[in-house]
C-alpha cells in the first residue's frame, strides 16, 4: 500500500535546513512506487487518503495509484451521540466522481475509536462504536456498494513501550471488536460475525448496483433516500421466497407461526413469519431452514471443514476456532465460557466420532444434527511466587 495521507516528505534545501513539501506530493508518491516496482513488486498500488478528497486517484496525473481508497474516523468523546453528518448519503456518488474505474475502497473504516492521554477511556469508545453502530454504519457502506472494506481495527491489543505514536497511551484496546485482553465479550463481535456470514453467502453483492436516486418503496418524499435496515427485534414481520420449491412446507421444530403468502409463476414458495425468541425449523423438500431471532443467531458459527469441500454450522461455543474431518471423525476446536449444549448442523453422514478440543465427546442425534453437552470449568492458572525467585526482590531487581 502506498500511503501519504498522514505526512509529507522531508527534503533538504540547498542551505542545509529541512523543509516540507506541499501535500499532496505526486513526485514523492511516484518515487515510492518506483522503488517497489524496481524491487520486483507487481501487485496494484492502493492509496489510503486521510478523507475522501481524491488525492492520487487514477487519472489525477503524477503519483496516481491503481486503486483509490481513503479513511474515515472520529473520536468517542460523546459516546451517546453519533457525529453530525457521520452518516452521509453521497458516498456512492462521490466514489463515481473521484474514481469510477476502480473498486469502491474504504481502507480504515471505524471499528474502534482513538483515546488520548487523559481521555474519556476505551469503554466509552466502545459504547459509541458498538453493535448498533455496526448495524447502521456498516450497512450504510454496503448500501453504497463498498467492495474493499478494511476495519480499523478488529483487535487493538497493547502498545508496549514506544511502539505507537506519542499521542496514545499503553492500552490500545481502541474499543474494538476484540478487547485488549483478547476476550470477545462485546456484542459488536457477534454482530460483525452475522454481517460477515451474510456476505459469505451473498456473492451477488459484488455484482449488484447500488441505487443512487430516491426510492419510493417506503416513502413518497422524492428528497429522501431510504436504505431499509430490517432487523430481527421481536414481532417484526419477515418473509422470504424459495425458487423452484414445492408449494408445501413442514414445521419440524418450534411453534413460530408461519404464513404461506403464495407462489409466483416460477413456482416459488413465499413464507412469512413474525420473529420470536423461539427457534423454528422448517423443511421444504430437502432444504432445512432455521428461523432465529438475532440474539440466538450470535451462538451459531458457519465454518469451512478441513478435509472436506463442504461447510457446517456449530451452535453453542463462545468461540469456534476450526473444524476438521478425518475419515468418519469430526474434530472441533472451540472455547467455552459456560456449560452449554452443542449442536452440529450439517454434520457429514456417517460421522462416528466427534472430538471437542481434542477430547472425544459422546453425542446423540436431535433430528438430523448431532448434539452433545459441554461442561465448562475455568482454566487453572498457576501463578509463580515472585518472592521465591532467586535474585528477585518485590518491587525491584536485585543488583
Amino acid at each position: 500500500m502506498a500511503d501519504q495521507s498522514y505526512c509529507s516528505s522531508p527534503r533538504t534545501n540547498t542551505h542545509g535546513g529541512d523543509e516540507f513539501s506541499s501535500f499532496p506530493d505526486g513526485a514523492y508518491m511516484e518515487y515510492v512506487m518506483k522503488q517497489a516496482r524496481d524491487a520486483g513488486i507487481v501487485v496494484p498500488f492502493i492509496s489510503n487518503d486521510a478523507a475522501p478528497l481524491g488525492h492520487n486517484a487514477p487519472g489525477t496525473g503524477v503519483g496516481e495509484v491503481d486503486i483509490y481508497g481513503y479513511s474515515l474516523g472520529f473520536d468517542g468523546v460523546n459516546p451517546t451521540v453519533w457525529p453530525a453528518d457521520g452518516l452521509p448519503t453521497d458516498w456512492r456518488a462521490l466514489h463515481l466522481q473521484q474514481s469510477p474505474s476502480t473498486p469502491y475502497s474504504i481502507n480504515e473504516f471505524q471499528a474502534g475509536s482513538f483515546d488520548p492521554w487523559g481521555g474519556w477511556g476505551f469503554e466509552k469508545c466502545s459504547q459509541l462504536v458498538n453493535h448498533e453502530f455496526e448495524r447502521v454504519f456498516y450497512k450504510n457502506t454496503f448500501a453504497a456498494g463498498v467492495s474493499i472494506l478494511n476495519l480499523y481495527m478488529i483487535f487493538g491489543g497493547t502498545n508496549w513501550g514506544n511502539l505507537g505514536h506519542p499521542g496514545g497511551y499503553t492500552s490500545y484496546d481502541y474499543g474494538s471488536v476484540i478487547r485488549e485482553d483478547r476476550t470477545i465479550a462485546r456484542e459488536k463481535y457477534s454482530e460483525l460475525k452475522l454481517e460477515a456470514n451474510f456476505m459469505m453467502v451473498s456473492p451477488a453483492y459484488l455484482t449488484a448496483t447500488p441505487a443512487i436516486n430516491a426510492t419510493h418503496a417506503y416513502s413518497d418524499n422524492a428528497e429522501m433516500i431510504i436504505t431499509p435496515l430490517l432487523g430481527k427485534r421481536q414481532n417484526e414481520f419477515n418473509e422470504f421466497a424459495i425458487n423452484n420449491a414445492a408449494s408445501s412446507f413442514k414445521v419440524i421444530e418450534g411453534g413460530m407461526k408461519l404464513f404461506r403468502l403464495g407462489s409466483n409463476s416460477s413456482a416459488s414458495l413465499v413464507l412469512g413469519w413474525p420473529t420470536s425468541t423461539e427457534r423454528t425449523i422448517v423443511q421444504v423438500g430437502d432444504l432445512t431452514i432455521y428461523l432465529l431471532d438475532r440474539t440466538s443467531e450470535y451462538n451459531y458459527w458457519v465454518t469451512d471443514v478441513v478435509g472436506s469441500q463442504s461447510k457446517l454450522i456449530v451452535n453453542g461455543p463462545y468461540l469456534l476456532r476450526s473444524v476438521a474431518l478425518n475419515g468418519s471423525e469430526l474434530s472441533i476446536k472451540a472455547n467455552f465460557n459456560v456449560s452449554t449444549p452443542i449442536e452440529v448442523v450439517g454434520a457429514p453422514l456417517g460421522t462416528k466420532a466427534i472430538r471437542i478440543s481434542g477430547k472425544e465427546t459422546p453425542f446423540k442425534y436431535s433430528g438430523q444434527s448431532p448434539t452433545m453437552n459441554i461442561i465448562a470449568s475455568p482454566p487453572l492458572v498457576d501463578l509463580p511466587n515472585l518472592a521465591s525467585i532467586p535474585g528477585l526482590e518485590i518491587g525491584r531487581l536485585a543488583t
